[in-house]
């Protein structure tokens, strides 16, 4: 099976996939897939040259949630922040890890009994929870479906006497009071690397402004970063983590930055760069003349770090949101349109007669035209 080709081909011991990690296969391929900086040709080329496996589930014939015969007692995990520290789990609790074709994320492997489509989601943050890495989920492969690419990591750990945890058959209350990914505990508390929590409101889980949006402060890392670009990359992270943290210590923020360092780049700057880069921001804090770098484009929705809610429910919410927005905002408009109407020279109103102005779209008008009966009555007899 590949990526593009969901026709499944057979069924793949655990072991010898993951041996076959270990001891390389398709080397050449997989260096060049590491070596490819475009993040769309990296894609292209990921789906073209590498075969790949489920190991979440187990298929009939094609790779469709509709034809899934059965789980595989596994659940397949990604971490692709690069402030994630593959130490920070406990080996004794995990079935498999090795690095992903990308060369910068962990694939982790965890053994689980009664995984389904349902409860997938609940059942990998709980798990993630435990093993005390939630904040560092890439929540974009929490599907049942997800594939996994072929890669190559001589350093592959397994523990076939890993722990079977138990799948969560309740979808549980959200969790509060632990930290989500833009947070981490330092030795001052908590560090931010973005300025979410600015816009939160007490008692709301997200507040959202479709209008002027919230201007975003956060530190970022590009998927991949050409060799004459580390410095740039490196001075505006640390930019706005200074600008965040204007309390953070040197040693954690040379922490934080190393972590960076070694995780974004094929080739980590010397140290000695890391530090000239850290007096150059310090200076400019020391001055007071430290400016944020603000991204782009606004935020439109954003979310409480008070709650952890999972990417594909932001996602409902964001798309709900936006959805009432643009209904309102057609609701006005047509609202609009008949309140100022002019019988005397339009005549009365009716829906033809605004269809023509074209303002608002003819679907719009037919759905919520009845909901202004009692005003187009109104200004009709006026």
């Amino acid at each position: 099976m590949s990526i593009d080709r969901p026709t499944i081909t057979g069924t793949t011991p655990i072991v010898d996939w993951l041996t076959t990690i270990k001891e390389g296969h398709l080397l050449d391929k997989i260096s060049k897939a590491r070596s490819i900086e475009d993040h769309s040709e990296y894609q292209k080329y990921k789906s073209e040259n590498f075969p790949c496996v489920n190991y979440n589930a187990l298929f009939n014939k094609y790779k469709l949630n509709e034809n899934i015969t059965s789980s595989t007692g596994l659940l397949y995990l990604d971490f692709d922040n690069p402030l994630f520290d593959i130490s920070l789990l406990d080996k004794s609790k995990v079935l498999s890890y090795y690095i992903t074709l990308s060369g910068h994320a962990y694939a982790v492997l965890v053994k689980v009994d009664g995984l389904t489509k349902a409860n997938l989601k609940d059942t990998a943050y709980s798990i993630c929870n435990e093993l005390g890495v939630a904040e560092y989920l890439d929540p974009r492969c929490l599907k049942i479906s997800q594939s996994s690419v072929l890669s190559y990591d001589p350093n592959l750990f397994l523990n076939l006497e890993s722990p079977i945890f138990q799948a969560i058959n309740f979808t549980p209350v959200p969790l509060t009071n632990i930290n989500k990914k833009g947070y981490r505990e330092g030795s001052g508390g908590k560090i931010r690397f973005n300025n979410l929590s600015d816009y939160e409101e007490d008692g709301k889980d997200y507040v959202v402004d479709f209008e002027n949006g919230f201007e975003l402060i956060r530190c970022y890392i590009p998927f991949k970063t050409q060799k004459g670009k580390r410095n740039d990359v490196l001075l505006s992270y640390c930019n706005n983590l200074v600008w965040l943290n204007p309390y953070i210590s040197k040693s954690e923020c040379f922490n934080i930055l190393s972590a960076v360092n070694t995780r974004a780049f094929e080739e980590p700057v010397e140290e000695a760069r890391l530090h000239k880069v850290m007096s150059s921001i310090f200076r400019y804090l020391e001055d007071g003349t430290l400016k944020p770098l603000i991204s782009k484009r606004n935020r439109k929705v954003c979310f409480s770090s008070k709650v952890v809610i999972p990417r594909f429910t932001k996602l409902a919410i964001c798309g709900a949101e936006w959805n009432s927005y643009r209904t309102n905002k057609v609701k006005e408009s047509l609202k609009g349109i008949i309140s100022n109407w002019d019988v005397n020279s339009q005549g009365k109103v009716t829906i033809a007669k605004i269809q023509q102005l074209k303002i608002v779209g003819r679907h719009s008008i037919d759905k919520y035209y009845k909901e202004f009966k009692d005003l187009v009555v109104k200004i009709n007899n006026f």
